[in-house]
């Protein structure tokens, strides 16, 4: 009898360990176009995003650069680090705090960094996938021209959408706005993905990033569409 439940508790700490085991998932992204003759041109675009799962908790961390060079001028120079870690309370539902560091020297602001907390739900019908995040936070922005620094509370929408609309394709749009008293910055990425082979994937890309409030010479909207290799490490 003894044995026999020296067995079974061995058994459910074995169970529970299983189901707590750190879970991760490195992916990594790079696209580039280069030209030569009348025009050079040198565009880089790349990228890493590490998923972590541990029992109730998920972490995401993602690094974004891109650069590109037009005749020896520098035309974009950009780089953005995101980092969101959240507490399952349900199957759908969690708390979640997230940072921005942004970097442009194109853009209105040199800038931006940004800190949140919100709350995180989620829908799952069929092969779609949808989740909302309002949150709210504070958000240190420094503008481009007059180097000022402008400290402001902002409240943060982010939508995200998925459809696995086959084994080796899938569709996914991720939105996100954060509203301040100073500027209203939003962004939108549409993306096509098509696996290749086991871990390669092409990934076709369409960045919308918004600003309403900028310097007099410069545009409200910018846009970059991308074609990335996507390899996956498990």
């Amino acid at each position: 009898m003894r044995a026999k439940l020296t067995g079974m508790l061995l058994l459910a700490l074995g169970s529970a360990q299983a189901e707590t085991s750190l879970q991760w998932q490195l992916e990594g992204q790079l696209g580039g176009v280069f030209t030569s003759g009348n025009t050079q041109t040198t565009t880089v675009d790349a990228g890493l995003k590490l998923k972590l799962q541990y029992g109730l908790y998920l972490s995401e961390q993602q690094l974004q650069g891109l650069y590109k060079e037009e005749n020896g001028v520098t035309s974009a120079q950009r780089w953005q680090y995101d980092s969101r870690v959240e507490r399952k309370l349900s199957e759908h539902n969690a708390l979640f705090y997230s940072s921005q560091l942004l970097r442009d020297d194109f853009a209105g602001f040199e800038r931006q960094d940004s800190l949140i907390l919100g709350y995180r739900h989620s829908w799952t019908w069929g092969a779609h996938q949808l989740q909302l995040r309002p949150a709210a936070g504070y958000r240190i922005s420094t503008l481009q021209d007059s180097r000022e620094n402008e400290d402001e509370m902002i409240v943060s929408l982010a939508a995200d959408y998925h459809w696995q609309f086959s084994k080796q394709a899938s569709l996914e749009n991720r939105f996100k706005s954060d509203w301040g008293e100073s500027n209203i910055h939003s962004t939108n990425t549409l993306a096509l993905q098509a696996q290749l082979v086991d871990r390669l994937s092409l990934k076709a890309s369409l960045l919308l990033d918004h600003n309403s409030d900028v310097e007099a010479t410069r545009k409200n909207l910018d846009t970059t569409t991308s074609i990335h290799l996507v390899y996956q490490f498990h």
